[in-house]
């Protein structure tokens, strides 16, 4: 942050590779250094422990994890599952600046090829979206269609075009 260089931290927690426990350990020092936050209210309460219900709505848990950590913009998708090829998809961002949110539409997936590389594809186009000059609504609209394109294709890799991405996001795909 002294250098002016953004930083962006999803917390990604996976139970597989360590206990809420240790992760909060390592996570809660690690926060302080981030500028975009990707996470959720679940996030905020068991990882980084703010004092927060994990069940708490995503402009809540956004103000609370920016006002805690100083993130100057708080992102978390949400996912409905259906079945596993029909999934609702939709996203939001808060930015501390503008103390404001904004929510994308929801997109239905059907049918889904492959979930993995998701997450990545969300956050990627959110960081994307901001470094090509974007303001934050239409960056997480850009990472959000990023995001339910990826699921389109088979592997962890997002092999979709900007003029995809932007098209699907601008209701034209």
């Amino acid at each position: 942050k002294r250098n002016n260089v953004k930083v962006s931290f999803d917390i990604n927690y996976r139970s597989k590779l360590w206990t809420v426990d240790e992760a909060a350990q390592v996570l809660t020092k690690l926060a302080p250094y981030a500028d975009i936050f990707f996470g959720n209210a679940w996030d905020a309460k068991n990882l980084l422990k703010l004092d927060i219900d994990e069940t708490a709505d995503f402009e809540t848990a956004s103000k609370a994890l920016s006002d805690a950590f100083g993130f100057e913009y708080v992102l978390a998708s949400k996912r409905v599952c259906h079945s596993a090829s029909n999934n609702d998809f939709s996203a939001g961002v808060y930015s501390a600046k503008d103390n404001a949110c904004h929510r994308t539409r929801t997109y239905s997936i059907t049918p889904i090829v492959d979930r993995v590389g998701t997450g990545d594809s969300f956050a990627a186009g959110f960081l994307c979206g901001i470094l090509d000059g974007k303001n934050y609504a239409d960056a997480v609209e850009f990472a959000a269609a990023s995001a339910v394109l990826c699921h389109t294709i088979s592997g962890d890799f997002n092999c979709i075009t900007k003029k995809e991405a932007e098209a699907l996001a601008g209701g034209d795909a």
